[in-house]
């Protein structure tokens, strides 16, 4: 049970990748190590570099997975309480390729509290882009782009129960083009309703636009969990054409706002 609004604004290019914030808790760093003063992708690893208050080191984690090749950390996000340190990234799958790899740690100890990962219905190249969790803390947001099994790269949004790791839900997005939609960042609006997505994505005659979509997550019926009410793999409605358009937040380049496009 998703609701689901889409933005397209024209561009040439990609939006850039948004930087994590970094909490209270004082963490560094995300990336791949090598093993020589080159960079190596097959020798890397997910790297967590975390000082003290004083710049002192306090822990650093390492993360290979279970494909024992590349694994790149792309991006770091702090619970708000700050207890707990999430990194995503891209990781080889011993079967799967490269697949989203989310890891939990304890921000105090560096104890690692669990490890999630993600590979899309093509059994291809996942890359994870970007994480945000939650204003209450509850949940975890990782989103990247994805091939699909019948289309090129979508948008793919995966929610993590952040305490856990257990995913929540898939929310993938294939543009009107059928092409390449690479998403590059996510947030999360600050009641916690919200998942906004934004990146490039292919128009059917416009070349790279932005696209930016926005999901809404329902709450839970009594008596029921987050796993139970909402879609595993829920549908993000398609871009309606101009002609066909009533102002629900999708806006041709062409239009303006005295024609109710908003």
């Amino acid at each position: 049970m998703m609701g689901n609004c889409i933005a397209r604004v024209s561009a040439a290019a990609a939006v850039s990748a948004a930087i994590a914030a970094l909490g209270a808790t004082g963490v560094s760093a995300a990336g791949a190590a090598t093993r020589s003063a080159l960079p190596v992708r097959a020798a890397s690893r997910m790297v967590l570099h975390v000082p003290s208050t004083r710049g002192m080191q306090r822990w650093v984690q390492r993360y290979n997975g279970s494909g024992k090749g590349s694994d790149a950390g792309r991006a770091v996000a702090v619970s708000p309480g700050g207890r707990r340190v999430f990194v995503m990234g891209e990781s080889t799958g011993a079967s799967s390729g490269l697949d989203y790899a989310t890891i939990a740690y304890s921000a105090a100890t560096g104890a690692r509290l669990w490890v999630s990962r993600y590979n899309g219905p093509a059994n291809g190249k996942d890359v994870a882009r970007a994480v945000a969790a939650s204003p209450g803390g509850g949940t975890v947001y990782v989103t990247g782009d994805s091939p699909g099994s019948q289309s090129s790269y979508d948008y793919a949004t995966v929610a993590y129960n952040a305490a856990t790791g257990a995913r929540l839900w898939v929310s993938r997005y294939n543009g009107p083009a059928n092409g390449d939609d690479i998403a590059r960042t996510v947030a999360v609006s600050p009641g916690g309703g919200t998942v906004y997505v934004t990146g490039y994505g292919t128009g059917t005659a416009s070349g790279g636009d932005y696209a930016t979509v926005a999901t809404t997550r329902l709450p839970a019926r009594s008596g029921g969990s987050a796993a139970t009410t909402v879609p595993a793999t829920p549908l993000i409605s398609p871009i309606p054409s101009p002609s066909a358009r009533t102002g629900h937040g999708v806006c041709h380049r062409s239009q303006h706002r005295s024609s109710g496009c908003r």
